[in-house]
């Protein structure tokens, strides 16, 4: 990954996904489509979602899906670092 001309490594996080939604009706929506651990608002229609981690690619999906339709990102973290998380 690089940050201007600095290029440094990053981890994908196992438990972690973002999502970014059109509007605030798709954040309840969320909960119908999947059950998270915990939902993070991080920015103002950018959330940072926790589900178990062998759940995670299938929950990614789902809100993909023609039934979800939310844009999902995985999540990464700088290596070795648990608390530190980058949001691409």
């Amino acid at each position: 990954m690089m940050r201007g001309s600095e290029q440094f490594e990053v981890e994908t996080e196992s438990a972690f996904f973002t999502t970014l939604l059109e509007n605030d009706a798709v954040e309840s929506k969320i909960n119908t489509l999947i059950s998270p651990r915990s939902i993070r608002k991080i920015g103002r229609r950018l959330l940072r979602i926790e589900v178990n981690r062998a759940d995670r690619d299938a929950a990614m999906a789902k809100l993909r899906s023609e039934d979800g339709k939310i844009v999902c990102h995985h999540a990464y973290r700088l290596p070795g670092k648990k608390k530190a998380h980058t949001t691409i």
